[in-house]
């Protein structure tokens, strides 16, 4: 009993320290999609930021307003993606911890690009996006309050949803 305690417990050890993913496979797509240009942050680690840290990060949603309307993180400012315009991070300041997300983590990589290269300097991507925020069952809100639903943006990224998660298009 005790050799395989001493076989089987670093190997507990280093499977906590890895981040855990439902989903493998959008795992996976996301190490070959993601140029990781800007820092990321899990899902986890945003969620215990949010819950503990007294200045919380600014949220941005890099979606198209019709996305954004479907569903975002509470909280989130819609920035935009083509429709971007630095104008609407007015007022923040440069060294402000800001959170950019978009459904699963390429646009806002591209728009956390460009607020890096503005002179913004502690600007996080969320990996996986609002989809793995959604997969996790965090909480997510619409115009009206709490919602589960997400747009699947189309048929090909709508597959990294899970099955639970209310699409709309």
């Amino acid at each position: 009993m005790r050799l395989i305690t001493y076989l089987l417990l670093p190997l507990f050890v280093i499977g906590l320290s890895m981040p855990v993913f439902a989903n493998p496979q959008f795992e996976n797509m996301l190490d070959e999609l993601l140029e990781r240009s800007v820092p990321q942050i899990t899902t986890d680690a945003l969620a215990a930021e949010l819950k503990t840290s007294k200045k919380p990060p600014t949220l941005l949603d890099t979606r198209p307003e019709e996305e954004y309307a479907v569903s975002h993180l509470n909280g989130a400012r819609r920035l935009g993606f083509r429709d971007f315009t630095l104008d609407r991070l007015a007022g923040i300041d440069k060294d402000a911890p800001l959170i950019v997300y978009c459904s699963v983590g390429k646009r806002s990589e591209l728009i956390g690009d460009k607020l890096l290269a503005a002179g913004f300097t502690n600007v996080r991507n969320l990996r996986g996006g609002i989809f793995q925020w959604a997969n996790d069952g965090r909480p997510l809100v619409d115009a009206k309050g709490a919602t589960k639903a997400v747009h699947h943006y189309d048929r090909k990224w709508g597959q990294w949803l899970d099955a639970k998660v209310p699409t709309v298009r």
